[in-house]
């Protein structure tokens, strides 16, 4: 994965993770989509956020755990 692609995805993971702490959705309900991109300038696919939602802890470890 390229830098840049990386780098986005971390911008679209910190967006996924500050909707989980607002707890105002369930991850799987489609307005947490929505929420989250109100966070990041990248867009935010489903197929994004379900790599998110599977990838967690991974996606977790190699971002926030740096």
């Amino acid at each position: 994965m390229s830098n840049v692609k990386t780098n986005k995805m971390k911008e679209k993971f910190i967006a996924y993770l500050q909707v989980q702490e607002i707890g105002a959705y369930n991850m799987f309900d489609p307005r947490a989509k929505d929420l989250a991109q109100e966070f990041c300038e990248e867009e935010i696919t489903l197929k994004d956020w379900v790599v998110m939602m599977r990838e967690y802890s991974s996606l977790y470890d190699k971002y926030i755990k740096e």
